[in-house]
């Protein structure tokens, strides 16, 4: 998974994989980029996951390609209380359903209250 977030803006979950080619976009663990290369065909992605550029000659493309089309592909994301949540399942239930009866104690837990030892990763 790639997690952006691009000046300061909302955060961006995406598989790491390019949208051409599904060949894998970044191989260090954490870092700090604006811009994701694929080192195959060397198609470029903001950190918004837009095609932001894609090397061609005149004819590699038919006339109807568009760069927005080939967006990175994204699975579901929630963000609640500053975690993020991502589920590869489009049968999952809505975050807020399955956090149901425990919102409040994750809450308190990062919060620091209660006796809880909280680690977050």
């Amino acid at each position: 998974m790639l997690i952006t977030r691009a000046h300061r803006a909302r955060w961006h979950v995406f598989f790491n994989a390019c949208s051409h080619r599904a060949n894998q976009l970044e191989t260090a663990p954490s870092g700090n980029k604006l811009e994701f290369e694929c080192p195959y065909h060397r198609w470029i992605f903001d950190a918004n996951g837009e095609l932001i550029g894609c090397p061609a000659k005149p004819g590699d493309f038919p006339e109807s390609f568009k760069k927005s089309d080939y967006p990175l592909n994204a699975p579901r994301v929630a963000i609640v209380l500053g975690l993020i949540f991502v589920t590869l399942s489009d049968e999952t239930p809505d975050i807020n359903e399955w956090m149901d009866g425990w919102h409040d104690q994750l809450k308190l837990a990062l919060d620091g209250g209660g006796n809880c030892a909280c680690s977050v990763i």
